[in-house]
């Protein structure tokens, strides 16, 4: 889902329909184009948003919850999809991707660490890494979708792009909130019971000890706790620093391989193309 919002405005810059409504004619090319400016302030905005949705994230999960906050996210992005669907100038658009930028934000800081925290050691790894893979789907899925309507000429060559953002968040919503909490969380809060519970819906019954489980949890909570208060400066010292490069450079490698550029291969093609033949 994220992945289809946040490649969708970089398939727009290349749409002819779009390019028409928001662009400025070209004379060398004979066409209208997306002003280079609105192009990056636009690229920019979703990921100016995200940013500040990730230092949102952290309190925010931690007074109510992975569940909630990602619902609460999912819900939000239902109603800035709204902005986006009806705005008629590039000024709003650049509103409201900077605004759906703000649950995609909690969304890049709790995929993770909730997958993480409620899925079996084993399938830690193969489970989070997935979360990449899906991200590709997306990718293809928004590729597909403006690639149906690059020949339409009328508005619904963006608006149907547009309003498909909204098969998304709400079934999502649906599933997690049937989801179970992380036990990690809840033995944090202290709500052992509830804790318990989560760690049974998490495996089969007959199986597993959940009491022990919780009790190991709450050990390992109080033995983090026991320590010096954390600060910001920790990821930098010591071993803290090896885990914030492996992180930092997890992150990195996406961008360092071309996928912002990727984002907008159309409108380089294009362009390419329209170079070659006057040639």
């Amino acid at each position: 889902m994220e992945s289809y919002d946040v490649f969708l405005i970089g398939n727009f810059v290349a749409l002819p329909a779009f390019a028409g409504k928001y662009g400025i004619y070209d004379p060398a090319n004979n066409k209208f184009v997306v002003a280079p400016q609105w192009q990056s302030a636009l690229q920019v905005s979703g990921q100016l948003g995200a940013l500040i949705g990730v230092f949102l994230a952290g309190p925010l999960t931690s007074r109510v919850g992975y569940r909630w906050a990602t619902i609460f996210g999912l819900m939000l992005l239902n109603a800035f999809i709204f902005i986006f669907y009806f705005a008629e100038s590039l000024p709003l658009i650049f509103v409201a991707q900077l605004l759906e930028g703000l649950p995609w934000g909690i969304f890049i800081a709790n995929a993770p660490a909730y997958c993480s925290e409620i899925v079996p050691i084993k399938l830690r790894a193969p489970a989070t890494q997935m979360l990449q893979m899906f991200w590709a789907i997306g990718s293809i899925l928004v590729g597909g979708v403006t690639y149906r309507y690059n020949a339409v000429q009328g508005p619904e060559a963006y608006k149907i792009p547009i309003a498909l953002q909204w098969l998304f968040p709400t079934p999502l919503a649906i599933l997690l909130y049937c989801a179970p909490e992380s036990p990690w969380w809840l033995v944090r809060k202290g709500r052992l019971e509830e804790a318990a519970h989560s760690v049974e819906r998490l495996g089969r019954r007959s199986r597993v000890r959940a009491a022990e489980t919780v009790a190991m949890m709450r050990r390992t909570i109080d033995l983090e706790t026991s320590t010096k208060s954390p600060s910001h400066l920790e990821l930098f010292k010591g071993t803290d620093l090896y885990r914030t490069m492996i992180v930092c450079g997890v992150y990195a490698a996406q961008n360092l391989t071309g996928n912002l550029i990727a984002n907008q291969a159309v409108y380089f093609f294009e362009r390419k193309s329209s170079l070659f033949l006057r040639k």
